[in-house]
């Protein structure tokens, strides 16, 4: 399946990106162990939860924005909607550049397929993700997308990413428009030095009801909106494109 092709890498990368991207504070190493059993009880202040979070099971979550418990405790936004002031609902604004700056730009090579793992800031940590056969896949051939998943040429698109849970709020897959791979270079023997550039082109997304299982709900949002027209066309690069 498409997700089965990414997911364990990406977010394990943007976790990375995560631990890495903080400020210059030295790293200070204590000796806590002999005192921990006596001071824990001491020290170790209430839990505390308040308005507008609220205890769900161990955890304080933010009611009005957290996707598995919105508005309450067994609320879950599903089919790609997201939870503003306490209410699901599908995103509206998103958008994806037509030439994305990736913070995170990586290759991952599985199963088969070569894919492309960008991640990038707008007003939130988006991830887009492009893979193509490994071997096999025509340059400058226009592929046509469909609501067919699972093998590639595909698009996947996480929308505003949780570092900590690695979950993005809302997944999508591309299930319309054409991509066109404008460069390909191949990984070299030990499976590195691959990349490609490319563009996508009239794209439509439509949610997926998991990373892990990317089934299209026909009920769930899209991108653009039904009514909106269909995407710009955006350019990629991913990994290395210095080949001949």
């Amino acid at each position: 399946m498409l997700a089965r092709l990414f997911v364990p890498g990406v977010f394990g990368s943007l976790a990375l990106l995560a631990a890495c991207g903080g400020g210059n504070d030295p790293v200070v190493v204590v000796d806590a162990a002999p005192d921990a059993p006596i001071d824990a009880a001491v020290d170790a202040p209430a839990p505390s939860c308040t308005a507008p979070n609220m205890m769900c099971g161990a955890d304080c979550v933010d009611t009005t924005s957290d996707e598995q418990f919105c508005g309450g405790c067994t609320t879950a936004c599903t089919g790609g909607q997201v939870c503003t002031q306490s209410t699901c609902g599908c995103a509206t604004g998103i958008v994806i550049p037509a030439q994305p700056s990736f913070l995170l730009n990586q290759i991952q090579l599985q199963g088969g397929a070569t894919v492309g793992i960008g991640a990038y800031s707008d007003a939130e940590l988006d991830v887009l993700l492009v893979g193509h056969a490994t071997t096999g896949t025509v340059v400058n051939q226009a592929y046509t997308l469909t609501s067919t998943l699972g093998a590639p040429p595909f698009v996947g698109f996480g929308f505003d990413v949780d570092i900590a849970t690695r979950t993005p709020s809302a997944a999508y897959a591309a299930t319309a428009g054409t991509l066109t791979f404008t460069k390909i270079c191949p990984p070299d023997a030990g499976g590195n030095g691959a990349g490609f550039t490319g563009t996508l082109s009239g794209a439509r997304f439509q949610a997926v009801n998991s990373l892990m299982d990317p089934t299209i709900d026909p009920s769930g949002c899209s991108i653009p909106g039904p009514t909106e027209p269909a995407l710009p066309t955006i350019s990629f690069s991913y990994g290395t494109v210095t080949c001949n």
